[in-house]
């Protein structure tokens, strides 16, 4: 099964990114960052599993 893989992902991506967005200083407020912790993950989990889904469509079209 390849979900936990794109959820790691995401989360980490997302996680990186809230890090260098606190220590900038654009947003200090952990519990909005921990929000957009998880939307970037739920989003970015369901984007990389349409991705793969519509890349494995298109690569087995022809077949």
């Amino acid at each position: 099964m390849q979900i936990p893989r794109y959820v790691t992902g995401a989360f980490l991506f997302g996680f990186i990114w809230a890090v260098i967005t606190y220590f900038n200083g654009n947003i200090t407020d952990l519990q909005r960052l921990a929000v957009l912790v998880i939307l970037f993950g739920v989003l970015g989990s369901a984007l990389s599993w349409i991705l793969s889904k519509a890349l494995a469509w298109y690569k087995n079209r022809n077949s």
